[in-house]
């Protein structure tokens, strides 16, 4: 099959049935391939729609140029990926996820802060720094941001998956990283001990001081009155935990 080259043509690549495909481009001839057949051009623009394929089949081998909105693969991780709006951030399918967020004090976002949620504006979360000082600013701890924003402007987050370029230097690669309760929105190798809350956000992978590389899986610790069998009320010096057959509760309460 000899591919039709028109610069100003606009196409649509129409499955007709499981086994055949007709292939239409303004100004030109219709063609149809069948099973097993392929349509090879080094590229194929404003494309209005793919219906019903059986498969895709992405070149697996060559460098391609990413772009806002496009999608190629990537051999290094072995997967497909995807650039996300404003071209800073760049999603591996099946390995990362990523929220859209904004500063609740409009003050703008560091890549590679730690963050938790404070609000919304009715789209997207309202977020601020974490801090493993306080459970309010470490009980809704979310996720890294994997971009810098300025101001009031939105931008993404990774609640699970890699974020890279990050300076890691002094850490460990393979060891655990926490929420710091030094300074805000940091991420430290030292597990927080009591009183200061231990809020596991993933593991280093590579330590550098400008293309460090954390793996996030955010898991937050637990209050003992958090638990779902503990009820304390207005505990006091020298109360221990009890258990309650009626209710079926730990409780607080005198030795």
């Amino acid at each position: 099959m000899t591919d039709v080259v028109s610069t100003q043509s606009t196409a649509t690549v129409t499955v007709a049935t499981p086994t055949s495909a007709t292939v239409n481009v303004s100004g030109a001839a219709t063609a149809t391939v069948s099973q097993n057949q392929a349509v090879v051009t080094s590229q194929l623009t404003q494309v209005d729609s793919i219906g019903d394929p059986l498969w895709i089949q992405f070149n697996t081998t060559g460098t391609p140029t990413p772009g806002v909105g496009r999608l190629n693969w990537n051999d290094t991780d072995g997967t497909l990926e995807f650039q996300m709006k404003g071209g800073n951030v760049t999603q591996q399918l099946g390995m990362e996820q990523v929220l859209r967020v904004s500063a609740n004090d409009n003050g703008g976002l560091l890549e590679g802060k730690v963050i938790y949620a404070v609000g919304s504006d009715g789209v997207n979360l309202k977020v601020a720094y974490a801090t493993a000082t306080s459970e309010t600013t470490s009980s809704k701890t979310l996720a890294v941001m994997t971009e810098t924003v300025t101001a009031a402007n939105k931008g993404f987050a990774t609640t699970f998956g890699l974020v890279r370029g990050l300076n890691t230097n002094g850490m460990t690669e393979g060891a655990a990283v926490w929420l710091s309760p030094t300074g805000s929105g940091n991420m430290t190798t030292t597990r927080p001990t009591t009183p200061d809350h231990a809020v596991f956000i993933g593991y280093c992978l590579r330590a550098n001081a400008n293309n460090g590389v954390v793996f996030v899986n955010i898991q937050n610790g637990y209050e003992l009155d958090e638990l779902h069998n503990v009820k304390i009320t207005n505990p006091t010096d020298g109360q221990v935990l009890k258990y309650q057959a009626s209710t079926g509760l730990w409780v607080n309460g005198a030795i």
